[in-house]
């Protein structure tokens, strides 16, 4: 069974709150009591890990390769196809939506999310 784990960034303070559904929330170091109306948008963890064993979570951007090609992609819930997947602004012709290859030879690779490292995008 898949863990439902969950994020969310915390815009006064500037960092992430880790916590899981139904388990309230927990930043791994302080057990306070959250300010809820804090967080921003709630980011799920996808199941999958990087290549360097990092839980890949919505909004973080990767690094994948295909073939010679390098994309840079941010991870994001497709909502039509009901699976996560990575939007890019490179042109592939017809094609709307990047299958995220793991596994594989080449996993990809967490190089930043959009909060702290819009600039990768």
């Amino acid at each position: 069974m898949r863990e439902h784990k969950y994020r969310a960034w915390d815009k006064e303070e500037k960092h992430f709150v880790y916590f899981e559904l139904f388990q309230g929330v927990n930043n791994y170091s302080s057990p306070a009591i959250y300010s809820w109306a804090k967080l921003g948008q709630w980011q799920q963890f996808t199941g999958l890990l990087d290549r360097n064993g990092k839980e890949i979570y919505e909004r973080d951007i990767i690094r994948q390769y295909y073939g010679e090609d390098e994309i840079i992609a941010e991870m994001v819930w497709d909502q039509k196809r009901a699976q996560f997947g990575l939007n890019t602004t490179i042109d592939f012709g017809n094609l709307d939506h990047i299958e995220i290859k793991i596994p594989g030879n080449d996993p990809p690779e967490i190089i930043g999310n959009i909060y702290e490292n819009p600039e990768l995008l």
